[in-house]
């Protein structure tokens, strides 16, 4: 990410970060998380960008687990993250998914994250992508989610 890039979305996080991660940490997040690996559906820096602008508040947060319990996992850190936001619905979400570079990933999976984003309530604005990773095991799963809400 450019210097210009990362400028921009810390002068966006000064504003807007808070509850579970701090400035600091959604943007290790979003340089090592959401914007890494080898994608197999990119996310940029634009792609962050325009799930921060225009928000009131910004959090984010990391799960790790088997992806059969994708669904778990994702229901429950934007569960973390309303919470920590007074119970607020999202606005928009950013959503990355580590899988193993040779792992057992399949499009089946992707079940549970439709399921769980299905649930949401008040209709967001969803962008999410996926990135191979070296060094998981093969059933693993990585999520990076942020979140942006409005007043």
């Amino acid at each position: 990410m450019t210097d210009d890039c990362k400028n921009e979305i810390l002068e966006l996080l000064e504003k807007q970060a808070g509850g579970l991660a701090s400035k600091e940490e959604i943007l290790d997040m979003i340089e090592n998380g959401f914007i890494a690996g080898d994608n197999l559906i990119s996310i940029d820096h634009n792609d962050v960008l325009q799930t921060i602008k225009g928000m009131s508040e910004i959090d984010a947060a990391s799960a790790s687990g088997l992806n059969s319990d994708l669904y778990a996992m994702l229901k429950d850190a934007i569960s973390r993250i309303s919470a920590a936001h007074g119970g607020k619905a999202p606005s928009s979400l950013l959503i990355t998914f580590h899988i193993p570079r040779d792992g057992n990933f399949m499009i089946g999976h992707m079940d549970g994250m439709n399921q769980c984003l299905d649930e949401i309530e008040g209709n967001p604005d969803i962008i999410w992508g996926v990135a191979n990773v070296d060094g998981m095991a093969a059933d693993d799963v990585k999520i990076f989610l942020m979140i942006g809400f409005k007043d």
